[in-house]
């Protein structure tokens, strides 16, 4: 990683990783997706850069690139290589409304998803605000349309025999974002609800993800303190005659952990 600050305005920023392993829970934390021990190969790159036109308002912008590549993917169905690419821009502005920190927040991006059998290229808006409700609790609501564009493999049956073919699907649909945070002396915790679409890796195709999480932070000495991790995913895809098939899954993530 590397961050660079030219001016007090403008400020960037990158990282980047390749990454070898076999983990099943490579995507648990954040698609509540478990795989077999297959070795995946994954090459991920960022970069953003960060400019504060006045007192009151920033702008934000980034591009993100990710290419997962499955071992041995023709004899385990379902793993399916992934090449990621796109980015966002960001705008926010402090609203004089409340007295404490209120934002409004304005967000658009595209990304392309490149599996082996289908590519979707991914649009969204979305506006809302972020605020200081009290000394102890902020919050962030955002919302907008969000656009995607598929191409698609199918098997047909002509004249006995299986031919594949390609089709295309369009869909409009809506994202949100709800989050609540709480920070206290002794107990942290962050409470959110989302819907967007998403791209897992080592699946066959981009689904909409609903998704509730709860990250809960106690220290009860100073040597002593837990946290506990709850995530609730709902996925849901529908391809016609595909060989993905429809999409119809949820997945609950536990995690607790003891720190000393």
């Amino acid at each position: 990683s590397l961050d660079y600050k030219p001016t007090p305005r403008l400020s960037f920023s990158s990282e980047g990783a390749y990454i070898i392993d076999n983990r099943r829970d490579d995507q648990v934390d954040e698609t509540g997706v478990v795989f077999e021990n297959v070795e995946r190969k994954r090459w991920e790159g960022l970069v953003a850069a960060d400019y504060k036109l006045s007192e009151l308002a920033a702008v934000n912008l980034f591009g993100r690139y990710e290419n997962d590549d499955y071992e041995d993917r023709q004899q385990r169905s379902g793993f399916s290589d992934l090449e990621t690419k796109g980015g966002g821009l960001g705008y926010t502005h402090l609203l004089p409304v409340f007295q404490r920190p209120t934002y409004f927040r304005l967000n658009a991006g595209y990304f392309n998803f490149d599996y082996d059998t289908a590519e979707t290229d991914y649009y969204y808006l979305t506006m809302g605000a972020s605020a200081e409700i009290s000394e102890k609790y902020a919050i962030v609501i955002e919302a907008g349309p969000r656009y995607t564009d598929s191409d698609y493999d199918v098997a047909r049956r002509e004249d006995g025999r299986v031919v594949i073919g390609e089709e295309n699907a369009s869909n409009w649909g809506g994202n949100g974002l709800v989050n609540l945070v709480y920070t206290g002396e002794k107990t942290n915790w962050e409470l959110a609800l989302s819907r967007d679409v998403t791209a897992s890796s080592g699946e066959t195709q981009t689904v909409e993800q609903t998704e509730l999480k709860l990250d809960l932070n106690n220290r009860w000495t100073w040597e002593w303190s837990t946290h506990l991790l709850l995530r609730y995913f709902y996925k849901s895809s529908d391809r016609d005659n595909s060989e993905a098939g429809d999409i119809d899954e949820d997945t609950l993530v536990f995690q607790p952990r003891v720190r000393y």
